[in-house]
């Protein structure tokens, strides 16, 4: 094991044991006195904090660690070279505008003709943007992701399965029934972001438009997908995985997102309140536990560190081991800042299969638009894409919802 790795591995432990110790503590205080845990409250903040910060070394130095060796992309043709040099180059359309449109337009028809709606961005360049947003975008990593080449993907999906019977040999054979089919429609609508730079850098031979672009546009689109796939309203958006119509699961049917309550409002339950784990857990059909794993956002994972189960053992456990991931009852976990933070009757923490649950599609393609006009001594790129996202299996996610 990589010894920066191994360090980092144990440095979390070590955190995780003072954690314990100090919520430990606390819980003595307050079952004596009720009362003056601030201190105790102070540090345990300062523990989350460290925690979740060595975690994210860890899961850097593990990537890091599985990352293919650098190299140059044997798949880079001399026409994809062209055309990031007609885009990015000294006299290319990015540095140059008019002048660069005829560049692009004549040295390279990968690059499209029609000024007006931009230029396709060269393939290295679209997966460059695409590496740094999913690397954020907890959903990407979950979900079934899908390119297509239309506007939109459509699916039959069976929402109760069809009957079988039992007949002795002389028996009268009675019809069953049919399975019930639906259909998911998710549309791949525009997104786009609009990043401004100043026109003494576009000046500057030595700045690197495209690094530059990437880096911006990636985080940018993050930002926008994390929101869309989480919280998105569908209209000219993906439609979010919590943006459903939630339902008591006992009351669960098709179309609709089941729910477990905490007990209480705004909080997990006085008395046992890892209850709640094991409800969900029951929620959800046996065949996605497999694959099943908790969502939610890194305020609520510090709530959920302070709690145990019914044997006294925290619910939140650290991976000790290089590949072993930090579990919640047993199962991984995602962040996304788009979850929303506890508070009464909020939806804060999913549970499922989420790859079976959701469907991501992008369309190929990404175009930059070059607008110098707008704003004296700015010039702004215009970048936009088409994807969607929409739940295609109701019954393979539910959610917690934080009420009685």
């Amino acid at each position: 094991m990589d010894p920066e790795l191994k360090k980092a591995i144990e440095d979390q432990g070590r955190a995780w044991d003072e954690f314990k110790k100090t919520n430990n503590d606390r819980l003595a205080v307050l079952e004596t006195k009720h009362t003056g845990t601030g201190e105790y409250e102070a540090k345990l903040a300062r523990l989350d904090t460290g925690i979740t910060r060595l975690t994210g070394v860890v899961e850097t130095l593990q990537k890091k660690a599985n990352r293919p060796p650098a190299g140059g992309d044997s798949q880079t043709t001399e026409q994809e070279m062209q055309h990031k040099a007609a885009l990015f180059g000294p006299e290319g359309y990015a540095r140059k505008g008019e002048n660069g449109q005829a560049m692009m337009e004549y040295k390279t028809m990968l690059a499209g003709n029609d000024p007006n709606g931009g230029y396709v961005l060269p393939a290295p360049t679209i997966g460059a943007i695409e590496r740094v947003a999913i690397a954020q975008v907890a959903m990407y990593g979950l979900a079934t992701v899908t390119p297509i080449g239309g506007g939109g993907w459509s699916e039959p999906v069976v929402t109760s399965g069809m009957t079988a019977g039992h007949v002795g040999e002389t028996g009268t054979r009675s019809a069953t029934s049919t399975p019930t089919i639906s259909k998911v429609d998710i549309q791949a609508e525009e997104t786009y972001v609009n990043l401004p730079l100043y026109n003494r850098l576009l000046d500057d031979a030595e700045f690197g438009i495209e690094t530059w672009l990437v880096d911006e546009a990636g985080y940018s689109y993050a930002d926008l997908d994390d929101a869309d796939f989480i919280t998105g309203t569908g209209v000219n958006s993906a439609r979010g995985i919590a943006a459903y119509t939630m339902v008591a699961d006992a009351s669960y049917s098709w179309g609709n997102t089941g729910y477990v309550v905490t007990g209480k409002s705004g909080a997990f339950a006085d008395t046992d309140p890892a209850d709640v784990f094991m409800d969900i857990e029951g929620a959800l059909k046996t065949k996605y536990h497999a694959n099943a794993r908790y969502l939610m956002n890194r305020s609520t994972l510090t709530a959920v560190r302070k709690n145990k189960n019914g044997f006294g053992d925290y619910l939140w456990q650290p991976g000790l081991q290089a590949g072993v991931p930090n579990l919640v009852n047993g199962y991984p976990y995602s962040i996304s800042d788009n979850m929303t933070t506890i508070g009464a009757s909020t939806y804060s923490i999913a549970f499922g299969d989420f790859r079976a649950a959701y469907r991501i599609v992008t369309r190929r393609g990404m175009t930059i638009l070059r607008d110098p006009y707008t704003t004296k001594g700015l010039t702004y790129f215009y970048i936009s894409k088409r994807l969607g996202g929409g739940i295609k299996n109701f019954e393979a996610v539910k959610f917690m919802k934080f009420s009685t």
